[in-house]
C-alpha cells in the first residue's frame, strides 16, 4: 500500500513538473508575442541586429517652379520657421550682415529664388541611433557633370535614425539655369553623419530623370532693398 503511495506521489510529481514546463514555455510565446508587438507599433524599440548594413535612395519627383519660401514652409515646423529663414539668409555673408537693411534685403530676395522640389524615398539599415547626411546636387544631362555652383554644396540637416530600419521621404529645394531646353538631373547622396564636419562614408547614390530649366520671373524691387 505504501509503495502504491509512494508510486502515485512520484507519478503525481513528474505530471506538475511537465504541467510547469508548459506553464513556462507559454509565458515565454505571449511574453515573445507581446514584445513583436510593441516593436510593430513602435520600432524605434526594437533592438537593432547589427547583422548588415545597407541604404537605398528611390528619387520620386521634381515640381518646378517653387520658391525657397515656399519649400521651408513645407518642410519646417512652424516653430523653427523664422530661425530657418535668417539661418539660411545669414549664410550668404558668410558672416555677419553689414546692415540689418542689408540683411533684410538679402532675406526678401532668398525667399523669392524659384527653384525644384525635388522628394525621393530612403531607406536605412542597420544605423539606430545614429545620424545621416543627405546631400543634392545638379548634373547636366548634356555633360554628364556636376554644376560648379554645386560643387560644395553643404548637406541637409543631419537626419537622425531612430529603428533598426528606417525609411522616410527627403524633400530639398535646387536652382536651375534659366535655360528651359537644358535638362538636368538631380543627384541624392546618402552618408554617414560625422561631428567633426568631415565626409562621411558613402551608403548609397542615386540620380532622378531628367527635367527641364525654366527661367523664372522675379519681382523688379524688393522690400528693404536699395533701389540703386
Amino acid at each position: 500500500m505504501a509503495e502504491r503511495d509512494q508510486e502515485g506521489g512520484d507519478s503525481r510529481g513528474v505530471r506538475f513538473t511537465k504541467a510547469g514546463f508548459a506553464a513556462v514555455a507559454a509565458l515565454v510565446l505571449l511574453v515573445g508575442n507581446i514584445g513583436q508587438l510593441a516593436w510593430n507599433l513602435n520600432p524605434s524599440w526594437k533592438p537593432d541586429p547589427n547583422e548588415r548594413l545597407r541604404a537605398a535612395i528611390e528619387p520620386v519627383s521634381a515640381e518646378p517652379d517653387i520658391s525657397l519660401a515656399t519649400y521651408l514652409r513645407r518642410t519646417t515646423a512652424a516653430r523653427d520657421l523664422a530661425q530657418a529663414v535668417d539661418d539660411r539668409t545669414r549664410s550668404q555673408f558668410g558672416g555677419k550682415p553689414p546692415s540689418h537693411e542689408a540683411f533684410l534685403c538679402a532675406k526678401a530676395r532668398a525667399l523669392s529664388v524659384r527653384g525644384y522640389m525635388v522628394y525621393a524615398n530612403v531607406t536605412v539599415e542597420g544605423l539606430k541611433h545614429r545620424a545621416v547626411d543627405l546631400y543634392t546636387s545638379l548634373y547636366s544631362e548634356a555633360t554628364r557633370r556636376r554644376l560648379a555652383t554645386y560643387e560644395d554644396e553643404a548637406p541637409l540637416p543631419p537626419l537622425k535614425l531612430t529603428s533598426p530600419t528606417d525609411s522616410f521621404v527627403q524633400a530639398a529645394f535646387l536652382t536651375v539655369p534659366a535655360r528651359p531646353r537644358a535638362l538636368y538631373r538631380a543627384r541624392f547622396e546618402l552618408r554617414t553623419h560625422t561631428d567633426d564636419g568631415g565626409l562621411g562614408t558613402l551608403l548609397a547614390m542615386a540620380d532622378s530623370r531628367p527635367f527641364p530649366g525654366f527661367e523664372a520671373h522675379y519681382p523688379q524691387t524688393y522690400p528693404h532693398c536699395s533701389r540703386s
